[in-house]
């Protein structure tokens, strides 16, 4: 019967907690975004963010959908339809970097579930493929690749991207960079890439209750106890 009861006890500990993705964080107006000022945040759940460009501008022709990558409402709102700005690298550019500092100011660990946002390109030769990379020091883990879709016309046609973000673990008040990179393109007139509509989703991650610590304490107590028996 003991032992009947230690496992239950393993049991219940080990039942998943309910947890679900939230959006920490989205970015829809970069009108004021110039090097180094930060960008309007429509959603700021305690993280701040640092946007690096490398060969990317500001531009007024942003994603109109309403959402961030395929992340509709309750993350968006009617500003995310309606505002115009977003970045661009133009025609001449082979290579393009946004590189993402995300810094936790809520002082609890996170893990990081999705990387969401807005792209494309007016005609085919921009910079459109892809590559999502975690930056840690001098290493780097690929996340993501894929390529963004061309209009063929002087006006982007915007895609909505999700990219896995496989729990990267946020810690309290710690940093996270992110490097999103584009390359592929070959200089042809008229040939620009978009990026627009930014957001970042993440679950909590859970602390044991209460009763559950009480739990693990009387899992050593009976440890103890069984040793002292043994040794008896």
């Amino acid at each position: 019967m003991k032992k009947m009861v230690f496992l239950g006890v393993f049991a219940l500990l080990a039942m998943p907690q309910s947890t679900q993705a939230a959006v920490v964080l989205a970015v829809d107006n970069f009108r004021n975004l110039n090097p180094g000022d930060p960008p309007a945040y429509i959603v700021q759940d305690s993280i701040d963010l640092i946007i690096s460009r490398t060969n990317i501008g500001l531009n007024s022709i942003g994603s109109t959908d309403g959402t961030f990558g395929s992340l509709a409402s309750p993350a968006a709102s009617t500003g995310t339809a309606n505002s115009s700005e977003s970045f661009r690298w133009v025609n001449g550019i082979a290579t393009a970097t946004l590189d993402f500092a995300f810094t936790d100011t809520s002082g609890a660990d996170r893990s990081l579930t999705t990387f969401h946002f807005d792209s494309g390109a007016t005609r085919p030769n921009a910079a459109r493929n892809f590559e999502l990379f975690l930056v840690d020091g001098m290493t780097e883990t690929s996340l993501a690749s894929d390529v963004i879709p061309s209009a063929g016309a002087a006006t982007p046609t915007y895609a909505d991207f999700d990219l896995g973000l496989g729990g990267l673990t946020l810690a309290a008040n710690s940093t996270v960079n992110l490097s999103l990179r584009f390359t592929g393109g070959d200089g042809s007139g008229g040939h620009h890439g978009h990026f627009d509509n930014l957001a970042l989703s993440a679950v909590a991650i859970a602390v044991p209750e209460p009763s559950s610590a009480a739990i693990i304490g009387l899992i050593g107590i009976y440890g103890l106890v069984r040793r002292r028996r043994t040794a008896a």
